[in-house]
């Protein structure tokens, strides 16, 4: 499915730019996806809760924030080091 492998791609992203941070673990991350944008929010709190465990995403809080058109963007997240 080509959006899971989008929402699989942007929490990689986010586990990249966290592991450079030292962040441990994740509390919650934020993201805003558009109406026309190829990753739905279903999928992508599939995505989170699937693949995350065993990482410093297990147990986030997924927040989505409605964003024009086909904007798919990681706002930031909070975690601790």
């Amino acid at each position: 499915m080509h959006e899971s492998h989008l929402a699989d791609e942007l929490l990689g992203d986010l586990l990249d730019h966290a592991r450079r941070q030292g962040i441990q673990r994740i509390r919650t991350v934020t993201v805003r996806l558009g109406p026309l944008s190829e990753i739905k929010e279903s999928v992508l709190r599939h995505v989170l809760e699937d693949h995350s465990r065993g990482t410093p995403l297990e147990g986030a809080r997924l927040v989505v924030e409605e964003g024009t058109l086909r904007e798919v963007c990681l706002v930031g997240y909070e975690g601790e080091a």
